[in-house]
C-alpha cells in the first residue's frame, strides 16, 4: 500500500540521510507570508503553478510537500504528482505541526 503521508518526526530522521528526499513548501502566499521560514532543505513553491516547477523534479527521489496545516494544499500537491509518477507524500499537520514539535526552521 502506497503511503501518503510521514509525520514530522519520520521526515526529520530522514533529513540527516544523504538519501534524504526532496521537500516542497506549497503553503499558499497568506500562509508563507505569516511565517517565511522554511523547513530545512525545502524550496517554495506555489500549487498554482505546479505543472511548470514539476517539470524538474526528478522522478527517482522521494518528494515530500507541506502546507499550513497538512490539509488540502499539501494533499492536493502530493496528490498531483502522484498521479504523474512521483513519490510524492504530505507532511501530516504540515508547518504548523512541524513548528509545534520545535524541529528546525531555516
Amino acid at each position: 500500500m502506497e503511503m501518503k503521508t510521514i509525520t514530522v518526526n519520520e521526515l526529520a530522521a530522514l533529513l540527516t540521510d544523504a538519501r534524504a528526499p526532496l521537500v516542497i513548501d506549497v503553503r499558499k502566499g497568506s500562509d508563507y507570508a505569516g511565517d517565511p521560514r522554511l523547513l530545512p532543505g525545502a524550496a517554495k513553491r506555489s500549487l498554482e503553478e505546479i505543472e511548470t516547477w514539476a517539470k524538474a523534479l526528478p522522478k527517482d527521489r522521494p518528494i515530500v510537500v507541506y502546507c499550513a496545516e497538512g490539509k488540502w494544499v499539501g494533499a492536493a500537491a502530493a496528490d498531483w504528482l502522484r498521479a504523474r509518477g512521483y513519490a510524492a507524500r504530505q507532511v501530516e499537520g504540515g508547518f504548523a505541526a512541524w513548528r509545534a514539535a520545535g524541529l528546525p526552521l531555516c
